[in-house]
């Protein structure tokens, strides 16, 4: 996913390294932005080619498409509690390892965090 006030568009670069061929995941939803770059690329000859693991792929950039395509904020909730349904009072780990990996990498990718305990 492409943002021209970051990076110049990717498409540039391909085409002046003379790329055969590109593969794209999924296109990018920004109606600034998509369907142009493969365009360009099409347009310069070169073979692109859509929906390899497209749904790998959204699910990636779910919280980009959400804000995106509807303007507002993509929004998880990680709750820990008690098997009673009461939350912990102080500092302690509730989830079982399963469910803490999982938490945890989300956190690289959070614009906020709120704790309670």
């Amino acid at each position: 996913m492409q943002s021209l006030c970051i990076t110049p568009p990717c498409s540039e670069r391909l085409i002046a390294d003379g790329v055969k061929r590109v593969v794209i995941a999924c296109e990018d939803p920004n109606p600034l932005v998509a369907g142009r770059g493969v365009a360009m690329l099409r347009a310069a000859g070169i073979e692109v080619e859509t929906g390899i693991l497209r749904e790998r792929a959204l699910r990636l950039n779910e919280a980009f498409i959400k804000y995106i395509t509807t303007g507002r904020p993509f929004v998880t909730l990680k709750n820990a509690s008690t098997l009673d349904g009461r939350s912990v009072r102080e500092p302690a780990t509730v989830a079982g390892y399963r469910m803490r990996n999982p938490g945890h990498t989300s956190i690289r990718f959070a614009i906020a965090i709120k704790r309670s305990w």
